[in-house]
């Protein structure tokens, strides 16, 4: 009898230990699996999908003004209508930027927005364009713009064209006052003839 409760209590031992080293060993690969998945997941978090709507690089600006706009071209290639915010910012303080640019581009198509600026002084500046969506949460990554700022040349060409409007207003004068002294000179001769006869 003694015989067989110990050989019952070594089976119920060895049944128990079986199942506790099953049990370790699937909680050991889920537990792996969950740590490859999370590391993974964090590798994968490191590199964000680039976003279908951005801002295309255009060409220099130049401005003949203190004030000015200064388009923007931005592109979506999502199925859907996006609307965005434009920010903009100079490092230089000569360069102003007036307020942000709220947009709403079509589907899969491109549209341009015009940024208000102020140049207080002639100068080269670069301006740093970027795009939020309405949450200020950042769409893709920053854009340059160069910009060539002549704000007197606005104030010359002004002056200039006041100038010749004042030179053509003189030269009239003149060119009427001598038509009217050949006119009175031509006249003279026929008042003395006529009262001759």
């Amino acid at each position: 009898m003694t015989q067989a409760v110990k050989l019952a209590t070594r089976v119920i031992a060895a049944t128990f230990a079986a199942v506790a080293l099953a049990i370790s060993s699937i909680g050991g690969a889920q537990a792996s699996n969950i740590s490859a998945s999370t590391s993974s997941f964090a590798g994968s978090s490191n590199v964000l999908p680039k976003p279908l709507i951005f801002i295309v690089a255009g060409s220099n600006v130049r401005m003949v003004s203190r004030e000015s706009k200064v388009p923007v071209s931005v592109q979506n290639n999502y199925a859907v209508a996006m609307r965005v915010h434009i920010h903009a910012r100079s490092v230089n303080q000569s360069l102003v930027v007036t307020k942000s640019v709220s947009l709403i581009v079509p589907a899969e198509s491109r549209k341009d927005a015009l940024v208000p600026v102020t140049a207080t002084s002639a100068g080269k500046f670069v301006l740093e364009v970027w795009l939020t969506t309405f949450t200020d949460l950042p769409l893709g990554t920053r854009t340059k713009i160069n910009i060539d700022a002549d704000p007197n040349f606005e104030v010359v060409l002004l002056v200039g064209f006041g100038a010749l409007i004042l030179l053509l207003v003189i030269l009239g004068w003149r060119r009427m006052s001598s038509l009217r002294k050949v006119r009175a000179a031509g006249a003279l001769p026929a008042d003395h003839k006529s009262g001759g006869i």
